[in-house]
């Protein structure tokens, strides 16, 4: 399936885990969900805000969804561009020519992985609802 044919979240998280390598987006969100639950931990035992704990968990299950695509494009056998290859000048001129929505979808990425269960919710509704894009891959 193409980019043309894919949409959504589940279209914006393959495309950044292909563009910045599936390892590094993998480990780099794995980190945030670590932070999340980490986070909603300390609160719970010391007792603090149950708000902060929710709030907490939703950003880890958020982050969790963009590691569970990169755990399943490694499984696949995907592994992305490499990282350094973003330092190059005329790959990333030519990243940015091809996937001209690269720097808006990240930072929607980036935005909705930080609204509590957002993320989480609007890729479940994509699988559910069958939206292109949402199945296979």
């Amino acid at each position: 399936m193409d980019n043309a044919e894919r949409s959504g979240w589940t279209r914006r998280i393959q495309e950044h885990n292909e563009l910045n390598g599936v390892v590094f987006s993998t480990v780099e969100f794995a980190l945030v969900a670590a932070a999340g639950a980490f986070i909603a931990y300390a609160f719970a035992i010391h007792h603090r805000s149950a708000g902060v704990v929710v709030l907490a968990v939703g950003v880890a299950l958020n982050a969790g969804v963009i590691v569970s695509f990169g755990i399943a494009a490694l499984v696949r056998g995907e592994r992305g561009s490499h990282l350094t290859k973003m330092f190059d000048r005329a790959y990333r001129a030519e990243v940015y020519r091809t996937h001209p929505r690269l720097a808006r979808d990240t930072m929607k990425l980036s935005v909705a992985v930080l609204v509590p269960f957002y993320l989480l919710a609007a890729t479940l509704a994509e699988r559910l609802r069958r939206v292109p894009g949402s199945a296979g891959r």
